[in-house]
């Protein structure tokens, strides 16, 4: 069995971080970028309409 200290030692490489945190990040820019696109779009289609009328 690991000690607690063994396990939460700075500098030691984690592995579950290495490879969860670039996934992590990907979908936060992925939700990001679709969010601020849609908004956009809304904006857009908004002003479009209020022009029509």
């Amino acid at each position: 069995m690991i000690g607690k200290s063994a396990r939460n030692s700075p500098g030691k490489f984690r592995l579950r971080t290495t490879l969860v945190l670039p996934f992590v990040l990907q979908i936060m820019t992925a939700v990001g970028l679709v969010g601020y696109l849609s908004f956009r779009n809304g904006q857009q289609a908004v002003n479009d309409l209020i022009i029509q009328l």
